[in-house]
């Protein structure tokens, strides 16, 4: 009764939620017209009558208020006022405001509107901002108390009791999701001090905090630890039967200072135990950014990685190219939604083009019309067991578009050509990593070719099998620790090295950067780490225990399942003697001969004509000997 009564009021709560943003907006509005009625009358000495110039001006500061203030992230975290953290958010959506208001009012040089409603009313309207939404929070809270509902709610321990800490606790209070019992911190001297009304206890504490308060769940607050302190401390609360859970990595310090955020799972960085990949975000954004960008295979899983990092690169157009169009159309409306959610951050046009890459009128068409300056080409080649038993599909949508796309590429004047590769890195068929050699040697040879001087740039970007797939093996531990198991491993000794997908589209976008034409990038994810292991972490870490000879009471079992076919133990990308290192350590530059576009040339056509006779064997056994 009490479960279907908590869930009931919930409901109610968060429709309740999302009509606080419609509240906010209408509130904002009347601040706008208020505070420059109020600016106006200051510098007059009496309240004035409403003309059409004073109303313009009030329609001025309502149309430019309400986006850059949903910049900044005000309509997120409405009401979560958490201190000076979100004090400071404010002042700097509203000093950006200013700007902009006080320079168009100086540009128009309206008579009936001094210049010094320019400057005097965001000062009101800052006061007015911070002000409702303090009270607001104040009363909700006193309406809204979510503390009547504690007694079924996990118990948690945050640790670290810094600033991010208390805003956490601050946004669990208001949630009503967990009940914070107290703080856990490494400062011997924080002990004796409660923070916001709850006790700081140590780590050494924590077994006994379990037994005596039902501790269920510790939560990492700690933005600013180093990666060696983070590993020890998780380390330790994997060997007690507590949920851990972490702030969520933001790029929006709203989410965190406004307390609107929720822990959730630990990342991928923290499972593994490594530091986080660092990215040039100067270089790639300079190489991209005013940019046409055309991304074939778009609706793939590595195409919707990529897509999501260009927006953030600001390239002037973004072309969604993909023979999928349901996948494509998806895609786009996530796309849209961040526009609409943040139209001064995202303001590349981006098109969806349902469209089938070998058709090669359809791509004449589309690069005539569009003049993309960056054409990026994610292969379309499947993982095992499809590219066994459909080996000449394969081939022919994978090395036959590529090199009809780059002739197309060549013949419209595309700036810079990247393909993207899947590299099989298995026991896969001969042909098959023959093919890929070849439209790798292809596309280099074009570069080094007299009559190609001048014109486009081709570079390739190798990604592992393995390692484009390793996202998956996580996100697929977690979702059979969730349901309670079994968890199936290939082999208790496999390993794999660990990137996720936006990790991956970001590397392949600073290789691109850093090309200079006939490139041939390997991406590497460096130390290869065991899945049981990392299967066992994610065990502790959930609370629960592996279930074993030693421990046959555990909770969940794992089970070892055998290698599929092709499958290796690790999936290695074999790079060969001649990888040279780069300014970035995950991305390496293979050095190594290429073979004449004069003699390419004719093999390719010699390929094209048995793959389109049929004569699928003579194809096979060709490529066969590229596979070296």
């Amino acid at each position: 009764m009490f479960d279907a009564f908590n869930k009931a009021v919930m409901t109610v709560a968060a429709r309740f939620s999302r009509g606080k943003r419609k509240i906010a907006w209408s509130v904002d509005v009347l601040f706008c017209a208020l505070t420059v009625w109020l600016a106006l009358g200051w510098h007059f000495g009496h309240f004035v009558d409403l003309t059409g110039q004073r109303i313009l001006v009030m329609a001025i500061s309502m149309l430019l208020a309400l986006p850059i203030f949903g910049t900044f992230g005000l309509y997120r975290a409405i009401f979560h006022y958490s201190g000076v953290s979100f004090t400071l958010i404010i002042v700097k959506a509203v000093g950006v405001y200013g700007v902009y208001y006080a320079t168009i009012l100086a540009l128009l040089k309206l008579p009936e509107v001094p210049s010094t409603v320019g400057m005097v009313q965001p000062l009101l309207l800052f006061v007015a901002l911070g002000g409702y939404r303090i009270l607001a929070r104040y009363w909700l809270e006193r309406v809204y108390p979510p503390q009547p509902f504690v007694a079924g709610l996990p118990r948690a321990l945050i640790y670290g009791a810094g600033n991010s800490g208390r805003q956490l606790a601050s946004a669990l209070h208001a949630s009503g999701q967990m009940q914070v019992i107290g703080f856990m911190d490494d400062d011997e001297r924080l002990r004796d001090l409660p923070k916001d009304g709850k006790p700081v206890f140590l780590p050494r504490d924590l077994s006994e905090l379990i037994q005596a308060k039902g501790i269920t769940h510790v939560l990492l607050a700690l933005p600013s630890a180093t990666r060696q302190r983070r590993n020890q401390i998780i380390r330790m609360i994997s060997r007690y039967p507590v949920v851990a859970r972490t702030l969520p990595t933001t790029h929006d310090p709203v989410e965190v200072a406004a307390g609107g955020v929720e822990p959730v799972e630990l990342g991928h960085d923290d499972l593994l135990g490594r530091e986080r990949i660092q990215f040039d975000s100067q270089l790639v954004t300079q190489n991209l950014a005013g940019k046409g960008v055309m991304l074939i295979g778009a609706g793939s899983s590595m195409g919707v990685a990529l897509a999501r990092e260009f927006m953030g690169l600001n390239p002037a157009t973004l072309l969604l190219v993909d023979g999928h169009e349901s996948a494509i159309n998806t895609l786009h409306v996530e796309l849209e939604g961040w526009q609409r959610a943040n139209p001064l951050r995202f303001a590349t046009r981006v098109v969806p083009i349902p469209a089938f890459a070998g058709d090669r009128a359809q791509m004449v068409e589309i690069l005539t019309h569009w003049q993309p300056d960056r054409l990026f080409h994610v292969a379309a080649v499947p993982h095992q067991p499809f590219e066994h038993e459909n080996l000449e599909e394969v081939l022919r949508n994978d090395l036959l578009v590529t090199m009809v796309l780059a002739e197309v590429a060549v013949g419209q004047g595309v700036g810079h050509f990247v393909r993207i590769s899947i590299d099989p890195a298995t026991e896969a068929p001969q042909a098959l990593v023959g093919a890929g050699r070849l439209v790798e040697q292809a596309l280099r040879a074009r570069q080094g070719d007299p009559g190609m001087a001048g014109a486009t740039r081709f570079s390739v970007v190798r990604i592992g099998a393995g390692l484009e797939s390793s996202e998956w093996v996580i996100e697929a531990l977690r979702r059979q620790i969730a349901s309670n198991g079994p968890i199936t491993l290939t082999h208790a000794n496999g390993e794999r090295q660990f990137l996720t997908r936006p990790e991956i589209a970001r590397l392949v976008i600073q290789a691109a950067a850093m090309a200079t034409g006939g490139d041939l990038f390997v991406l590497d994810a460096g130390k290869p780490v065991r899945v049981l292991d990392l299967a066992r972490s994610m065990v502790a870490l959930s609370g629960r225990t592996v279930r074993d000879d030693r421990n046959p009471d555990g909770d969940l079992e794992i089970a070892i399942i055998g290698l599929r076919p092709g499958e290796k133990l690790c999936e290695e990308l074999h790079v060969g003697v001649n990888a040279q290192p780069t300014g970035h350590p995950h991305i390496l530059r293979i050095q190594d001969s290429v073979v004449p576009w004069s003699r390419l040339a004719g093999e390719l056509e010699t390929l094209r004509g048995l793959l389109g006779r049929g004569e699928h064997a003579a194809a096979v056994e060709m490529l066969e000997e590229w596979a070296v």
